[in-house]
C-alpha cells in the first residue's frame, strides 16, 4: 500500500509553468503527463486517483511526485540513460579514418565493403565512422601529373633548374 503524501502547495510561477508544460503542443507527451502529475498531486489527490486519471500507474506517480518535491520542475525531465557502450577502440578508429583519407593499395578508392574487409568491423559501423567524420571517398578526386615512372626525377630536376636560375638572377642584382 502506498503511503500517502499529502497535500503540498505550489507557487503562482510553478503553477504557470506545469500549466504552459500541459498545454503546450511542442511538449512530448511523457513531460506533459508528469506536470498533470504533479498538479494533480497539489491539488490533494491520491497517488492511485492520479494514477487512474492519467493513466499511469501508482508507484510511477509516486516516483515523479517525489522527483518533483525534492528537485523542481526540470526534475520531469527524462534523465540522460547510460546506453550501450562503443565495443571500438580509438585507435581502430582513428585507424580507419586515416585509411579512408588515403586510397588502399592498386585501387583508387576505398569503398564500405573493402574497409569492412581489412578491418574486421561491420559494414554499419564503417558507414557510421565516415559519417561522423563527413569522409566520402566516392567524391574524392585523384590529381595525377603524370604516369612517367620517372617522373619524380624529372620533376626535382626541372625545379631545381628553376631554383638555379633565380639564385643566379638574385646575384646578379647584388
Amino acid at each position: 500500500m502506498p503511503k500517502r503524501g499529502g497535500k503540498f502547495v505550489l507557487s503562482s510561477a510553478e503553477e504557470a509553468q506545469l500549466q504552459q508544460l500541459i498545454r503546450a503542443q511542442g511538449t512530448p507527451q511523457g513531460l506533459a503527463q508528469r506536470a498533470r502529475v504533479v498538479q494533480l498531486a497539489a491539488q490533494g489527490m491520491g497517488v492511485r486517483a492520479i494514477g487512474g486519471r492519467v493513466g499511469m500507474h501508482y508507484n510511477q506517480v509516486a516516483k515523479w511526485r517525489r522527483r518533483y518535491l525534492r528537485r523542481g520542475i526540470g526534475a520531469l525531465q527524462d534523465e540522460p540513460r547510460s546506453g550501450r557502450k562503443g565495443n571500438l577502440s580509438t585507435e581502430l578508429l582513428r585507424q580507419i579514418v586515416d585509411q579512408a583519407t588515403r586510397p588502399p593499395q592498386g585501387r583508387v578508392r576505398w569503398t564500405c565493403r573493402a574497409m569492412v574487409r581489412e578491418f574486421g568491423v561491420s559494414k554499419a559501423t564503417v558507414q557510421r565512422v565516415w559519417s561522423q567524420n563527413e569522409i566520402k571517398p566516392h567524391l574524392t578526386r585523384v590529381f595525377k601529373l603524370s604516369s612517367d615512372p620517372n617522373f619524380e626525377v624529372k620533376f626535382w630536376d626541372v625545379i631545381g633548374l628553376y631554383l638555379k636560375s633565380s639564385r643566379a638572377s638574385s646575384g646578379a642584382l647584388l
